[in-house]
């Protein structure tokens, strides 16, 4: 495997030229990629016949699409591409609503389309020039309801640099959603309400900046949504000094359809006393699944979307302390539940529209650091059988995200268990080590 490093550092000095030299290097053995087992718990014989797809890159030129296939012998076949040109990819989840109140604004000049506009134009031609000054208003003479930040955001992951990044507002927000939105959660301000209103200078009088500091911090509006094919679903809930703020909209799950002036919200769904919304996830039939706590309950409340109204309550499986859930997947046949330490519970969706629960269990990965491995999980249940993959990361280097191969895990309802994890020979060549020469991210895991 030494030679992959050598081609990794010589496609950093070479030309064009010089990177199809290094391609014909490669050559026969571009696809001599093994992927080493370490079988963690269980019996192979219950992963006999899956399929296990890993796409990988590096330096953004060589690609490898790997394929493992377990059975009695494992059996791995590599694509191997090169690009002379370089492709410069980027994957990651589909954006997601980000609502909340601020806790400080900036800006660099006076822009009526600024949220902050009618305080700024007020306060920035009166502070004085040559550097910076604050003054404090009161919120109320300027907005009847509480600023509140609206938009997408996501993160998502590029194999140019190594990283994941960031980005807000990527998606235009439908203008009736927004408007719907900011109508339906409209939290009116305090009379007592202040804010501290930050201006920089120069020696000319000239903005170089403005702040708006929203020192009062005890309003939080904590929130879950999800995206439909015509609209939103959204549910809000209001957390702050007792009295001090209300907000008519929160605490009940709404549809927000798009596009259409005249549709108005529908409400789905009204929170009870103490319950806590914690996620929100559309299942296989279009149908809001709201994963809800109280009083260390935990629950699934299955929304119908039409009718409105709680159709099934799903019960969760019993965690430990310090345990939480995690995430809820979805697919054509079934829902399933995982904690934070691997806990889980799968529910087969049936012909009548309810689910049953199937298997739970705990995934067995001892030893191995699955941090981030929730968000690059996949997984199929054929009625009879459970196959769960994710992709583990070194994690020496934090700034950057380098897949060192996938976990794989296989429950079926006799009660057979296998856990195994695989690491890519590319990761582990000479000189990187741990490291690896492989993609800093390996791209989307496939399960046949």
């Amino acid at each position: 495997m030494k030679r992959y490093a050598i081609l990794l550092l010589s496609l950093a000095v070479l030309g064009a030229a010089g990177m199809v030299c290094a391609h014909r290097v490669v050559g026969a053995s571009a696809e001599a990629v093994e992927m080493y087992e370490t079988v963690l718990a269980g019996d192979r014989a219950a992963a006999e016949g899956v399929e296990v797809d890993f796409p990988t890159e590096s330096t953004i030129h060589l690609f490898w699409d790997t394929s493992l296939r377990v059975g009695a012998e494992n059996v791995t076949e590599t694509d191997f591409r090169f690009s002379p040109d370089g492709e410069i990819e980027q994957w990651g989840p589909e954006p997601e609503l980000s609502l909340g109140v601020p806790g400080q604004m900036f800006g660099r000049r006076i822009d009526p389309a600024e949220q902050m506009y009618p305080i700024v134009a007020d306060v920035v031609p009166r502070a004085p020039a040559d550097g910076a000054s604050s003054e404090k208003v009161r919120l109320r003479d300027y907005f009847e309801y509480m600023p509140l930040h609206l938009g997408w955001s996501c993160s998502y992951y590029t194999n140019e640099y190594g990283e994941e990044r960031t980005y807000a507002d990527s998606k235009q927000m439908d203008s009736e959603v927004e408007r719907q939105i900011r109508r339906l959660f409209a939290i009116p301000v305090p009379e007592d309400y202040y804010v501290s209103v930050n201006v920089e200078k120069d020696a000319d009088g000239d903005l170089l900046g403005w702040e708006v500091d929203f020192q009062e911090r005890s309003l939080t509006l904590d929130y879950v949504s999800a995206s439909a094919p015509k609209g939103e679903w959204i549910l809000t809930q209001l957390r702050g000094w007792p009295g001090r703020y209300s907000c008519e909209g929160c605490d009940k799950l709404w549809y927000v359809p798009a596009g259409d002036a005249a549709a108005e919200p529908v409400c789905a769904l009204e929170l009870e006393e103490d319950e806590l919304a914690r996620d929100l996830e559309i299942d296989a039939l279009g149908r809001p699944l709201l994963l809800v706590t109280r009083d260390g309950e935990r629950y699934i409340r299955v929304v119908d979307g039409l009718s409105g109204g709680c159709v099934q309550t799903l019960t969760l499986p019993e965690l430990g302390e310090g345990d939480g859930i995690s995430r809820i997947y979805t697919g054509d046949s079934f829902v399933l539940v995982k904690s934070v330490k691997g806990v889980f519970g799968l529910y087969e969706l049936t012909e009548s529209g309810e689910y049953v629960p199937r298997l739970s269990g705990e995934l067995c990965a001892p030893g191995v650091n699955l941090k981030y491995s929730d968000e690059r999980m996949v997984m199929q249940w054929d009625g009879r059988r459970l196959v769960m993959a994710a992709v583990v990361f070194n994690l020496k280097n934090p700034g950057m995200r380098q897949a060192q191969g996938f976990m794989l895990w296989v429950y079926d309802a006799e009660g057979r268990d296998f856990s195994a994890l695989y690491r890519n020979s590319l990761s582990m060549a000479e000189p990187w080590g741990d490291f690896g020469i492989m993609s800093y991210e390996a791209r989307e895991l496939g399960l046949r």
